[in-house]
Formats: structure tokens, C-alpha cells, sequence
């Protein structure tokens, strides 16, 4: 970066003007629930541009057949919310865009404030304590992430105004309309116990939502 005569930033790259968006989001997002009463700043924030994953032969317990190896994984295409780090430091995960985006994902206010929910979650159900995240049943860690994602998805309709159709402005799919933009067509009486717990989480988001029609977003996402 550098900066002008009034102080203003300037990026010198594609990576740093990435990266300043991504600050304006989060500045945004923090003061839109501060400014309704509700404070995240009880933790640090770390960004990760493109980060690199390593997976092991342990990351794949179940399949004794592939032998001794690590790969170094590059993602494209998403943004995520890191909870399990350091005390007192939450992370942001933004990886490398796609060809396959009309708008970065990573770059688009609605999936950034969905990505923020689930930091409210951490707070508001977890009381930032990681051992909730972990679960000898597999049916209780499953119905939990589609909590969490129902959460995140009615926070970004609440942060945006909006039923969240702009996730659909970065990937032009049928399936993304369908299966996310409040409300969904779908209640919890079409699906399978299996199904995506993403799917789960729209049909709780969709109900928050209509409750919020006459209720107001705020005052719903408040009483969450």
C-alpha cells in the first residue's frame, strides 16, 4: 500500500486491493451490529489470504488402503470463519478466486456477513468455548452445523436488508437459488435425516426470516 496527501490507502496490487476490501467488509459488518447494540470486538481478527492446507494420512483414518502422504492444498472459490485458534483470536479464511465467479465469493458483502455470523454464533452459543464444537455423535455435531449455517445465512439477510440472493450474484447456479435465497421452498419435512446440513440450516434461516416479516430482522437476530 501507500498513501495519498489525505491519508488515503492506496493498493499497489490485485492481492493488497483484495485485502482492503475484505477490511472495509469487516469494518462494516463490526460497526452495523455495534451500532445495534451489539459488540464483537471481545476477540482479535487475523485474515489469511489464500491460505495453504496440508492434509495427512490421518486426515483420512477411514480408508487404511493410501498409504503414507501429504499434499499441500491450495482452495478457490470461498471464504470461511476459523473458530478453533489461539485464545482470544478468531480467523478469517479468503481463498484465491475462480473463473467460475461472476463476483468473488470472497468479495461479496452478502457471503462476508454470512461468514461473520458464524463468529456470532461462536459467541452468542458457543460462549467461545471450542468444546462445543465437539461431539461423539455424529447426528448432534451434523444438526449443530446446520444450526450454524441457518444463523449465518438470517444474520446476512439482517446485515444486508436483503433474502440473501447476492450469494447467487457470484455463482450463476440453479441449485445456490433453490437451495439458499430465503425463503426456501422447502421445509424440513421434504428432506432426509442425511440431507445437507446446509439445506437444514436455509429451512431455520427461512423460518427466522418469515417470523422477521413482521417481527423486523433486528429484532429476531436480537432475541437469537
Amino acid at each position: 500500500f501507500k498513501t495519498d496527501s489525505d491519508d488515503v490507502l492506496i493498493p499497489l496490487t490485485k492481492e493488497a486491493h483484495f485485502m482492503l476490501i475484505h477490511y472495509y467488509h469487516m469494518e462494516r459488518i463490526i460497526d452495523f451490529w455495534k451500532d445495534n447494540g451489539l459488540d464483537f470486538t471481545d476477540v482479535n481478527y487475523k485474515f489469511y489470504y489464500s491460505p495453504n492446507f496440508k492434509l495427512e494420512e490421518k486426515d483420512f483414518s477411514e480408508n487404511k488402503s493410501l498409504g503414507s502422504f501429504k499434499i499441500n492444498v491450495q482452495m478457490k472459490m470461498n471464504a470461511a470463519f476459523l473458530a478453533n485458534n489461539a485464545e482470544g483470536v478468531k480467523s478469517f479464511l479468503i481463498f484465491r478466486n475462480s473463473p467460475l465467479e461472476n463476483l468473488p465469493i470472497s468479495m461479496n458483502l452478502t457471503i462476508w456477513a454470512h461468514e461473520f455470523g458464524h463468529n456470532m454464533f461462536d459467541k452468542a452459543f458457543t460462549a467461545r468455548d471450542q468444546k462445543v464444537y465437539k461431539s461423539d455423535s455424529e447426528k448432534a455435531s451434523y444438526r449443530l452445523s446446520g444450526l450454524n449455517e441457518g444463523c449465518a445465512d438470517y444474520f446476512s439477510a439482517t446485515v444486508t436488508d436483503t433474502n440473501i440472493s447476492e450469494i447467487a450474484s457470484s455463482l450463476a447456479l440453479d441449485s445456490i437459488k433453490e437451495d439458499r435465497v430465503l425463503p426456501v421452498e422447502f421445509n424440513s419435512k421434504d428432506l432426509f435425516e442425511s440431507e445437507s446440513f446446509y439445506k437444514w440450516g436455509s429451512v431455520f434461516a427461512s423460518c427466522l426470516y418469515e417470523i422477521s416479516e413482521t417481527e423486523t430482522k433486528m429484532t429476531v437476530a436480537k432475541q437469537l
